[in-house]
């Protein structure tokens, strides 16, 4: 009798256990969630919602006035600022079995080897991507003109498709940047941007190219993107802030009440 009762008791226990178990979530290896979007934004010619979580082969494209945050399985983030035109091109990882996570928002660090290739169209993104743990894990932002590979640094890549102007800067860390039809990898040092202005025949291929290195960093929206470096990209959850010294960055508006 008394190891039936017991029993029945580890029985209760583990239907009171199960359903958390059962209902308890992961985050799905190579999805990305748009955290946060601000005025109009698509994805693939439909409107973009705050929260949407999707794979590779999706393209966004933002508005005047417009912004959307997204967070990467691997734990990278990224800002689209305005008039821009990015797609995710490839975004493939491994299972996520070490770090078990609910949200997107609580990943700090590469959880699995990951592969994030995004091709932007036009426009202007601010991304972060964490030191890649897995060797052979890639995280780069493709143009035409060139590509930025950011590991552990945070870049802000601009491109004018119009004229092929590419501007690479690093706001945190160092990036590494290749330009279209150059076999040399050219590092960009914090707080210093390149700038590429690509010459294209009448098939729109390029002819030649001019390459200005190691120059100050120039983007009017300087303060609102490092803002948004402390506040957006970085909280947990979406609506904390987080300060921007805990990235070793200047805050642009510092809290009066660091307390509250």
């Amino acid at each position: 009798m008394k190891l039936l009762k017991l029993l029945s008791t580890a029985v209760v226990g583990l239907l009171a256990i199960a359903p958390f178990s059962l209902n308890a979530q992961q985050v799905q290896a190579a999805t990305v969630k748009a955290v946060k979007v601000t005025g109009t934004a698509t994805i693939d010619k439909t409107a973009l919602k705050g929260g949407e979580v999707f794979a590779q082969g999706k393209t966004i494209v933002t508005g005047p006035d417009s912004r959307v945050l997204l967070r990467f399985s691997n734990g990278a983030a990224m800002s689209i600022r305005e008039n821009s035109s990015i797609k995710l091109t490839t975004f493939t990882q491994e299972p996520i079995t070490a770090v078990k996570v609910a949200t997107h928002e609580q990943i700090k660090s590469e959880p699995s080897k990951s592969n994030t290739q995004t091709t932007l169209n036009y426009g202007k993104v601010l991304a972060r991507a964490h030191q890649m743990a897995a060797k052979g894990s890639k995280f780069e932002v493709n143009t035409p003109t060139g590509a930025a590979g950011i590991r552990g640094s945070i870049a802000l890549i601009t491109f004018d498709a119009a004229s092929g102007r590419l501007v690479i800067a690093s706001l945190q860390g160092t990036i590494e940047g290749l330009v279209t039809g150059q076999n040399q990898t050219i590092t960009i040092r914090e707080n210093t941007q390149i700038e590429v202005n690509a010459v294209r025949d009448s098939q729109g291929n390029i002819t030649s190219v001019s390459i200005n290195v190691d120059r100050p960093l120039t983007d009017p929206d300087i303060i609102q993107l490092l803002k948004d470096i402390g506040v957006q990209m970085f909280s947990l959850p979406d609506n904390t802030i987080v300060s921007p010294s805990d990235l070793n960055l200047p805050n642009p508006n510092p809290d009066p009440n660091p307390n509250l």
